[in-house]
C-alpha cells in the first residue's frame, strides 16, 4: 500500500477464484479511494465508512465509474465529449468527492470499485471509450460454470480491505452500490449477503437476463450518429454479447441461445429448452427473491432508473418492486424522466448522473 496516495489500483488475493473453470487469476486488481486527511492520522481509531462501486458489463478495473479528471480525456473520445460537454461539466470525479468532503458536504469515508469482469472478450471484438477491448462481466454471482464471483466481491475484497485499511469494519457502516450489471450485483449483493452491508443503491439495474431476449435495444445517440440501421445493429452486437456470457455463467452445457426454436417467416421465438430456460430463470431476482428467508433485512435500499432506459430495464424493475412491496420489503425506488439522458443514453447518463445519488443514500443510511 502507497501511504503517499488516495486514488490508487491495489491487487488482492481471492481464495474463492481458486481452480475457477475460467482459468482467471485469482490475483484480482481494485481501485481504492481514500478521502482527504487519510493519511494526516495514524492513529487506528480514526476510521472511516466504505463504499463498494460496482462498474457495469464491459467494464473492469481501468474502465471505472468514477475516475480522475486527467482520465477523462483519455477515457472518452472527444466527439462524446463535445457532444456532452453539459454532461462532463458534471462529472462526478475523485477530485469532486474530495471538495465535497473538504466542504463538509458528504463525511469523508473509503471507496472500492473492485474488477467483476471475467477473462472473455466481447464476441465481435468491440471496444471500449478507452480503446481496450471490451471483456465480458461475471455479472458478480457464484457459478459453477465461471466461479465464485460473489464470494470474491462480497467476501474476499471485504475481507482485504477491512485488514489492511481503517474502515469501520461492520455492516452498518458498509455500502454497496452499481449501475446496470453493477446494479444487479448490488442487489444480488443486499440478497445474497445481507450480513455484509445495511444500504444498497442499484443504479439501472438488470433484474432479469432473460427479457434480453430479442429485445430491440437502440441507444439514442447511436442512432443520431450513425443512423437507425448501425444504431439497430450495435445495439444486437451489444445483447447478442450479453446473452453469450448469460448463457455460459447460468447454463453452460446446456445452453439456451443455440436451442431457440423461430418461427421462419416472423423469426419469433417459439419454443426454447426448458431445463435451460430454468436455469436462468433461477437467477432471475424476481426468483431469488423467493427463495431467500427475510430478504433485504435491515438494509435501506434505493433502486432508481430513467423510464425510458434502452435496455427496457424501467419495466422490469417495476415486476421487481411489486414483488419487495407484496413482501413488505421498505425501498426507496424513483423511475424518473430524463429529458436529456432520454436524447443520449438514458441508461449511461442515469447511471452516471445518479452515482452521487447512491453515495448520499448510503451515507445517510450509516447515520
Amino acid at each position: 500500500m502507497n501511504e503517499k496516495k488516495r486514488y490508487m489500483i491495489e491487487s488482492m488475493n481471492s481464495p474463492s477464484l481458486k481452480s475457477n473453470p475460467l482459468g482467471d487469476s485469482t490475483q484480482k486488481e481494485f481501485h481504492i479511494y481514500l478521502p482527504p486527511g487519510y493519511h494526516d492520522s495514524t492513529s487506528q481509531d480514526v476510521r472511516y465508512p466504505v463504499i463498494y462501486l460496482l462498474h457495469g458489463y464491459s467494464g473492469g478495473v481501468e474502465d471505472l465509474l468514477i475516475i480522475e479528471e486527467k482520465e477523462i480525456k483519455t477515457h472518452y473520445e472527444l466527439l462524446f465529449r463535445v457532444l456532452l460537454f453539459r454532461f462532463f461539466k458534471n462529472f462526478l470525479t475523485f477530485e469532486k468527492l474530495d471538495s465535497l468532503i473538504l466542504q463538509k458536504e458528504i463525511p469523508p469515508f473509503i471507496l472500492v470499485q473492485p474488477d467483476g469482469s471475467i477473462p472473455r472478450f466481447n464476441i465481435h471484438g468491440t471496444k471500449g471509450f478507452n480503446g481496450n477491448p471490451n471483456k465480458k462481466g461475471s455479472l458478480y454471482i457464484n457459478s459453477p460454470h465461471s466461479g465464485q464471483y460473489g464470494d470474491y466481491i462480497f467476501e474476499d475484497l471485504i475481507a482485504y480491505v477491512d485488514a489492511n485499511y481503517r474502515t469501520l469494519a461492520h455492516r452498518d457502516h458498509r455500502g454497496l452500490m452499481g449501475g446496470s450489471m453493477g446494479g444487479y450485483g448490488s442487489l444480488i449483493g443486499g440478497l445474497l449477503y445481507n450480513h455484509q452491508f445495511s444500504a444498497v443503491s442499484a443504479l439501472s439495474p438488470a433484474i432479469s437476463w432473460l427479457e434480453l431476449l430479442d429485445y430491440p435495444m437502440v441507444v439514442p445517440i447511436y442512432k443520431l450518429l450513425y443512423g437507425r440501421r448501425k444504431a439497430k445493429r450495435l445495439g444486437a452486437e451489444d445483447i447478442e454479447d450479453i446473452l453469450d456470457t448469460c448463457d455460459m455463467i447460468f447454463a453452460n452445457g446446456n445452453p439456451l441461445i443455440p436451442t431457440l426454436k423461430r418461427d421462419e417467416s416472423s423469426n419469433q421465438i417459439i419454443a426454447m429448452d426448458e431445463n435451460a430456460k430454468n436455469k436462468w430463470i433461477s437467477f432471475d431476482l424476481k426468483e431469488m427473491i423467493k427463495s431467500v428467508p427475510s430478504p433485504y433485512q435491515n438494509i435501506k435500499l434505493q433502486i432508481l432508473c430513467e423510464e425510458s432506459d434502452e435496455y427496457g430495464f424501467g419495466p422490469q424493475i417495476t415486476q421487481f418492486v411489486s414483488e419487495l412491496d407484496e413482501r413488505g420489503i421498505e425501498h426507496f425506488t424513483e423511475i424518473y424522466q430524463d429529458s436529456f439522458a432520454a436524447r443520449i443514453s438514458p441508461h449511461m447518463l442515469g447511471i452516471e448522473r445518479n452515482i452521487l445519488k447512491g453515495i448520499k443514500f448510503c451515507l445517510k443510511s450509516f447515520d
